[in-house]
């Protein structure tokens, strides 16, 4: 029963070993850093303009130079 222990244990450690191996191997490193060809900019940094897809809740106050509505952009709009 003994010589069971053992080659159970050494077999498990072969297999940690193994594992730990090909989980050090798969991993990719990214070729460039965030976001330059990896991920987008999030959305509230950069000076250029920013596209999002799905929606967009802001709770706070919402402040820009030129407000864009459905192609037609104006500096301010007047309240109804």
């Amino acid at each position: 029963m003994h010589k069971h222990n053992i080659i159970s244990s050494i077999f498990g450690v072969a297999l940690a070993f193994l594992l730990t191996g090909l989980t050090v191997f798969a991993f990719t490193a990214p070729t460039t850093s965030p976001p330059a060809g990896n991920v987008p900019a999030p959305l509230n940094t950069g000076p250029q303009s920013q596209t999002k897809q799905g929606g967009l809740i802001i709770n706070g106050e919402l402040q820009t130079n030129n407000f864009c509505l459905g192609g037609v952009c104006r500096p301010n709009w007047n309240p109804l």
